[in-house]
């Protein structure tokens, strides 16, 4: 069977299942929202299979969408590192650090009118 038998994680396979595939079988999976991972799920994972490093390649927009995001059985002992395509650079987040940061709508605009000259219309 292509997909893994997991309960909650959607479109789980190993990519080597794939015709043609040049991936070495169970090397590299594709998997759904971890972070919606059952306690079964996660022994498949963790357990049967082995998985030792977790890619999230989701987008801002999909990870604030995700009320799951931060849960410590899921992600514990993986380093979390984000990458920020306006400096274009990859930083390592501490253990306090989360991997979405909630901005304020008065930071926003701080941000968005810092640049600008008083007594000018450069903001709009």
């Amino acid at each position: 069977e292509r997909n893994l038998p997991l309960e909650k994680v959607k479109n789980a396979r190993d990519l080597a299942s794939t015709e043609n595939s040049p991936i070495k079988p169970g090397r590299v999976y594709r998997i759904g929202r971890v972070s919606d991972a059952t306690e079964q799920d996660l022994e498949i994972l963790y357990g049967q299979i082995g998985v030792k490093t977790l890619v999230d390649l989701r987008s801002p927009t999909e990870l604030r969408d995700d009320p799951t995001l931060e849960r410590e059985e899921v992600f514990a002992g993986f380093t979390d590192m984000v990458f920020y395509e306006n400096g274009n650079k990859v930083k390592e987040l501490g253990p306090e650090e989360k991997r979405m940061q909630k901005i304020s709508k008065r930071d926003k605009l701080k941000k968005a009118v810092s640049g600008a000259k008083k007594n000018t219309k450069e903001v709009v």
